[in-house]
């Protein structure tokens, strides 16, 4: 079970869409008794996830700059605000609609590794954390 949670964490950070929240929250409520174990697969999942997306995108930078021209306007919004924001920006790679393109500008501009990899696990902690907090009191 904790593998499957952290496979959907995971695969939930990347472009593919899914709803790492609601299965969190569900086991959860099944199974109070493992809430930490169970945040821990979730976070180290859905973390994990996003620093894929941030290698993959500074690996083929050149390359993502031609195919994704459909989302180039989001994509320049975002890179804007990691412009202007930094890393800590990344605590955010968890909001609908636009988080998963921050790892990915992340990795394209070259943003500082270990601090993007930090703001990351900072971000993704706080959110399952903030959801454990709620399922349990």
């Amino acid at each position: 079970m904790l593998f499957s949670l952290f496979t959907v964490g995971f695969v939930s950070a990347t472009l593919w869409p899914l709803a790492s929240e609601a299965v969190f929250l569900v086991l959860v409520q099944q199974q109070t008794e493992r809430a930490w174990s169970l945040f821990i697969a979730v976070t180290l999942g859905n973390w994990l996830g996003a620093v894929l997306m941030y290698e993959l995108a500074g690996s083929a930078a050149p390359l993502l700059a031609k195919r994704m021209a459909p989302t180039v306007l989001r994509l320049q919004r975002v890179v804007a605000a990691l412009r202007r924001f930094g890393a800590p920006l990344l605590a955010l790679a968890w909001l609908p609609l636009v988080g998963d393109l921050l790892p990915i500008a992340a990795g394209m501009m070259g943003v500082s590794r270990w601090a993007s990899y930090a703001w990351l696990l900072f971000g993704k902690a706080l959110r399952y954390g903030v959801l454990l907090w709620w399922a349990l009191f």
